[in-house]
């Protein structure tokens, strides 16, 4: 996968040009993001979040083999069931966010994601894990792709929003880096899968309390301001 990405990926660097060149010369980084409080907050909180949104993802197949006793061809269908409902979580609440903000929709279902991967732990049978994929497919559709709108509403000048996009990508990717692994682990070591679902949980719900620490200092406690 590594390989055919890598492949795929230089093909385009080397041979798209720009179209129109820009009179706007772009920064790698934008230093002042890091006196920007609710943006610096945002950030660590989406960093925690990927490090835990997708350990159900990579370990929702093996845990129904091993404690679920479900049958393989059955358990290869789970990541697609999370998926497929992860489309409708990425769509609907977009719409609520044009209205509400994305950052109150990014707090929203960071908690719930949360509360989800908590609830794992109590999940022994296969058709409650069917459920569990279901709804953690459309729980956590919406954190995934809510990202983004959320970077663009925490940016006072869009002249830099690509510069802030892909800081808060870096965090993103390093958190998607490394969260999975330190979940297997849990996974290997005496704590088990209980370990790696508290795992996920936890730096889910860290990852909530950050978002919401930088939606406060963006537009105080008020619960109907738009963030």
């Amino acid at each position: 996968m590594g390989f055919i990405m890598l492949v795929t990926a230089i093909v385009p660097v080397l041979t798209m040009r720009q179209r129109v060149p820009s009179s706007v010369r772009r920064d790698l980084l934008d230093y002042g993001a890091f006196k920007d409080i609710p943006y610096l907050l945002f950030n660590i909180g989406v960093f925690f979040g990927f490090m835990g949104i997708f350990v159900v993802f990579f370990y929702v197949t093996l845990y129904a083999v091993e404690v679920c006793k479900t049958d393989t061809n059955l358990a290869f269908y789970l990541l697609p069931i999370i998926s497929g409902a992860s489309v409708f979580g990425r769509l609907i609440p977009n719409f609520i966010a044009d209205t509400t903000g994305p950052l109150n929709i990014e707090i929203l279902f960071a908690f719930i994601t949360a509360l989800l991967a908590f609830s794992w732990i109590a999940i022994q049978s296969t058709s409650g894990l069917i459920v569990f994929c279901v709804f953690y497919g459309f729980f956590s559709g919406p954190f995934v792709s809510i990202a983004g709108p959320a970077i663009i509403s925490l940016t006072p000048n869009l002249r830099i929003l690509g510069t802030r996009m892909g800081m808060t990508f870096t965090f993103i990717g390093i958190g998607v880096l490394i969260g999975t692994p330190v979940a297997g682990a849990f996974l290997r070591s005496n704590r088990g899968w209980l370990g790696l679902q508290v795992w996920s949980g936890s730096v889910l719900a860290v990852s909530g309390v950050f978002i919401l620490a930088a939606r406060i200092t963006k537009v105080g406690f008020g619960l109907r301001a738009k963030a």
